[in-house]
């Protein structure tokens, strides 16, 4: 008896505790069907809602794509990239960007600056979609260095091509050690020969009229000067997408009629190495070790004894302390001028600095007279 009393009360309670616990889970399942349905009036019920719609509407980013106008760019020159975001009607369409190694900077328009630091190098230049969707891409940029306007310079020329078994190895000579050169090629060479120049381009050379067949100007016509050039130029624009801007006559032959004709800057050359002549490598490399700051270097990417010393010379020049540029970017980092019909042998640091001083005395003297004049109308 004594035991069975002492049980009882241990049953009631348990009993008790039962009905508590169920009494719990029936009352919080009842309130988490209401938050789950929206049912609730509170705040944050409503706004759980609005969030759970937003989320249903928004459409995600699915695929980016990155272009450049060129794989090749100087250090501390903006580039526009292209940058195509799929689908059309994205939410957010915001973009992420970062470049590898030592670096620039994007634009949220896409604008690419390499920083100086980056020259001879290969960058990576990323883009993350900002939604959360995981969708990138990126583009593979080489950086040549940044170019001081009073450090020494040249310009490397090449005549004649191009020419499938002799040009390659030039252009793999300047890949290799982040140099350009400027090549004057001939028309009837282009044809069948377009792959070469759009690696060419690719590489940051610059692509140059040197006529059709390499007849001398100046004993054509005026009619057959125009049709040497511009089928030429032709070529060029349908290989590269670009206008070509400069002309080198053949044989370096011009007069007063194909000054007036041409519509394009004339490029001599103030270093002859004498390679069509002399034939001989070593001939020719030792030429291009007399380079002076602003010269314009002849040669021809036809010949292979030319060619076979292309490497050397290129290292030779740059060890000896020279930026390596195409003739347009010596004209245009040292200010000179370069208007149609005009002739160019070199530019120098000393000529930019000789004509920056005129320019400065020019604009003082026009200041100076402004001023004399604006004191006689205050004095009248």
């Amino acid at each position: 008896m004594k035991s069975r009393n002492r049980r009882r009360p241990q049953s009631g309670l348990t009993i008790l505790l039962g009905a508590i616990i169920l009494i719990f889970v029936v009352v919080a399942a009842a309130v988490g069907i209401k938050y789950v349905t929206g049912s609730l009036s509170s705040t944050d019920g409503k706004k759980a809602a609005k969030e759970k719609k937003e989320n249903k509407d928004e459409v995600k980013v699915e695929g980016i794509e990155i272009s450049i106008p060129k794989e090749t760019v100087r250090a501390g020159e903006e580039t526009q990239l292209t940058v195509t975001v799929t689908p059309e009607n994205a939410t957010n369409k915001e973009l992420t960007w970062s470049v590898s190694g030592a670096g620039g900077t994007v634009t949220k328009d896409g604008v690419f600056t390499p920083n100086e630091e980056a020259g001879k190098s290969t960058v990576e230049v990323k883009a993350e979609a900002s939604d959360g969707s995981g969708a990138s891409a990126s583009v593979s940029v080489r950086v040549l260095e940044a170019i001081d306007p009073e450090q020494p310079m040249v310009a490397i020329t090449y005549d004649d091509g191009p020419n499938p078994d002799t040009t390659p190895t030039v252009l793999d000579a300047l890949e290799k050690n982040y140099a350009v050169a400027t090549f004057f090629m001939q028309g009837v060479n282009i044809q069948g020969n377009e792959d070469i120049l759009k690696r060419s381009y690719a590489m940051g050379n610059e692509m140059a009229n040197h006529s059709w067949n390499h007849p001398q100007l100046t004993k054509i016509s005026t009619d057959q000067i125009k049709k040497q050039l511009s089928d030429t130029d032709a070529l060029i624009q349908e290989a590269c997408g670009v206008e070509n801007p400069i002309l080198r006559p053949p044989y370096g032959a011009f007069n007063d009629t194909v000054k007036s004709v041409v519509g394009k800057p004339i490029i001599i050359w103030s270093l002859d190495t004498l390679d069509w002549k002399t034939r001989n490598t070593q001939s020719t490399i030792q030429s291009c070790m007399t380079a002076k700051d602003g010269d314009i270097i002849l040669m021809h990417d036809i010949h292979e004894s030319t060619v076979a010393g292309a490497e050397e010379i290129i290292t030779g020049l740059q060890e000896k302390g020279f930026q390596l540029v195409t003739v347009s970017e010596l004209y245009q980092y040292r200010n000179g001028e370069y208007g149609n019909g005009s002739v160019h042998y070199s530019m120098t640091a000393e000529e930019m600095k000789k004509n920056e001083a005129a320019t400065a005395s020019e604009t003082s003297e026009e200041e100076t007279t402004t001023a004399s004049e604006e004191d006689e109308t205050a004095a009248q």
